[in-house]
């Protein structure tokens, strides 16, 4: 019997896609534009293709390398591929001496993406990966990726054992959690134009009580954001991250390629916190549109400052939806990739809004009551998250 094992270990390694390496075959620049071209074969297996620059042997700074188009910053299929590199959008602008610039394309494994992921909106199965926030073209608070596209940062959760909940809290003690996986989530809450994107549909003065500010399409889009909208009929964690076709989020599987949903509690605290363990990552007024400044209303998202993940309004603005079902309170127990109760009665949402005060908006604050998978109000909203490198 143990021979027939290590037969077909032996098999299935035979059978393991070669890891993908990618070899420049030529650079060249236009005079007359700056537009420098990379020639390259990719071998092994599809990959994100990312590159550097090196003039003279010194690296070209990562904002420099944003404003490149063709085969880059994405899923490339094997084979021979280009890019082009607009150095002087970039900053650069030079004619190089063909001995000063050096080129290297990195080849990356789509089990190991990089840290940023933009998906466009408008244009079907288009995702761009970035391996800085430097390297986001217009920079990470562009209003480009509050409209027409999502920007999402990988967490690197996988193994991190951490704090949860608060001493003395009766909903959410202090407790030690222990996440599996690295996963993507959304710079912003979802925008009013970027659901109008993608689901065709226009916000009217009907449905949305604060169009009339000129920023409100880049407002949370909230009103009729339920869970059932959301998800569909699924029932998390029964169900686990599948959810019903017809659903908002099972359009966006379809039109983008990606699995996205929203974040479970845990997920949802440990993006909060930013790596803290006080109640607000930053002084509470500086991090959110809160009861004491947002005049009774929604604001653009982006416009408080970020925690150290680089996340926006997590604390107030909008009530985000998240997976768990809603029990009273959860356990001391150090817990592993927690999913929450399977006998809940209704949904929950974390992070407070724009009319609750502080000790409402905490990240370890979870509400006094159920909500109905149905329930939508004038300040719930939602954050997406997605699978870095694996498949739920």
């Amino acid at each position: 019997m143990k021979t027939h094992v290590l037969l077909v270990l032996f098999l299935l390694a035979g059978f393991a896609a070669a890891a993908p390496v990618a070899t420049v075959q030529n650079v060249t620049q236009d005079a007359a534009t700056g537009n420098v071209t990379v020639r390259y074969t990719l071998a092994g297996e599809d990959a994100i293709i990312t590159f550097d620059v090196l003039t003279n042997g010194v690296p070209v700074s990562a904002g420099a390398l944003a404003y490149a188009d063709g085969d880059v910053y994405r899923l490339v299929a094997t084979g021979s591929r280009s890019f082009v590199w607009n150095a002087v959008t970039s900053g650069i602008g030079a004619e190089f001496p063909s001995s000063a610039l050096t080129v290297r394309v990195n080849a990356i494994s789509r089990n190991d993406p990089p840290d940023w992921m933009a998906v466009e909106l408008s244009v079907a199965n288009t995702v761009f990966y970035y391996p800085s926030k430097e390297c986001v073209p217009d920079g990470i608070t562009n209003d480009v990726y509050k409209t027409e596209r999502l920007l999402l940062k990988r967490l690197h959760a996988a193994g991190k054992r951490w704090d949860m909940g608060k001493t003395g809290n009766a909903r959410n003690p202090l407790h030690k959690v222990t996440l599996t996986n690295d996963y993507y989530i959304g710079v912003y809450e979802v925008t009013c134009a970027q659901c109008s994107r993608s689901l065709n549909m226009l916000w009217s003065n009907n449905n949305y009580p604060f169009k009339s500010y000129p920023d409100s399409r880049m407002f949370p889009a909230t009103s009729f954001i339920s869970y059932t909208f959301l998800r569909g009929a699924s029932n998390w964690p029964d169900d686990g991250h599948a959810v019903a076709a017809d659903s908002f989020l099972g359009k966006r599987r379809v039109s983008t390629g990606v699995q996205f949903d929203i974040p479970t509690e845990a997920e949802w605290e440990f993006a909060c916190r930013g790596g803290t363990t006080d109640d607000h990552y930053a002084p509470f007024n500086d991090i959110s549109w809160n009861s004491s400044n947002a005049d009774g209303r929604l604001h653009a998202v982006g416009t408080k400052v970020p925690n150290a993940y680089d996340l926006y309004d997590m604390e107030g603005n909008a009530w985000e939806w998240v997976l768990d079902q809603y029990q009273t309170s959860l356990s001391t127990d150090e817990v592993v990739e927690p999913t929450g109760t399977q006998a809940g009665s209704g949904r929950q949402v974390r992070g407070g809004a724009y009319d609750r005060e502080s000790n409402v908006g905490g990240s370890h604050y979870r509400i006094t009551g159920a909500l109905g998978g149905g329930t939508n109000a004038g300040n719930f909203g939602f954050r997406l998250t997605a699978p870095a490198g694996y498949v739920w």
